[in-house]
């Protein structure tokens, strides 16, 4: 009869509709976990790549005699854990007055050598104030040095590095 039909129509339509509902439901929360999953594995991913950085420089340390060697290789994880080609490290000089550029990569390769005195640019505000500091336009930074303005790069970050409170 047109009744029964009409009414297995209706509630096969509204079946079908719970079913599609439910489907999308599962779906949008496939969707958020498999988000979330990408997230995490992507900070697993970043945390081991540290890790073994961390562990290289270590080894690094417990199997190198000569200093040089081992900033280079300081240098070299550190510039890898933060994506660049450009870095440099800054030794304190005896009379803690003073740093001294020993080793550079990228754009501060030929900045090796130079001698940057306690408050003065970023490295001499650092060493002044034991504070990690980044400026993002280093060219129109008040503070800047001269030698550091003219080679070749935008932003900069320094981070003290000590050893015994030094």
């Amino acid at each position: 009869s047109w009744f029964a039909n009409s009414l297995i129509f209706i509630m096969a339509a509204t079946l079908l509709g719970i079913a599609a509902r439910q489907v999308r439901n599962a779906m949008r929360q496939a969707a958020i976990e498999i988000t979330e999953r990408r997230r995490v594995e992507s900070e697993l991913r970043e945390k081991s790549q540290y890790q073994a950085a961390l562990h290289e420089t270590a080894l690094s340390i417990l199997n190198r005699r000569e200093l040089f060697p081992l900033f280079e290789s300081i240098l070299s994880r550190a510039e890898e854990l933060v994506d660049t080609q450009h870095g440099y490290i800054d030794l304190l000089t005896p009379d803690s007055q003073t740093f001294e550029q020993i080793v550079g990569h990228g754009v501060f390769r030929q900045l090796e050598g130079t001698i940057v005195p306690k408050g003065q640019g970023l490295d001499g505000m650092v060493l002044a104030t034991g504070i990690t500091k980044s400026i993002d336009n280093y060219q129109v930074w008040p503070n800047r040095l001269q030698a550091y303005a003219t080679a070749g790069f935008q932003a900069i970050a320094a981070i003290p590095l000590t050893v015994n409170g030094n």
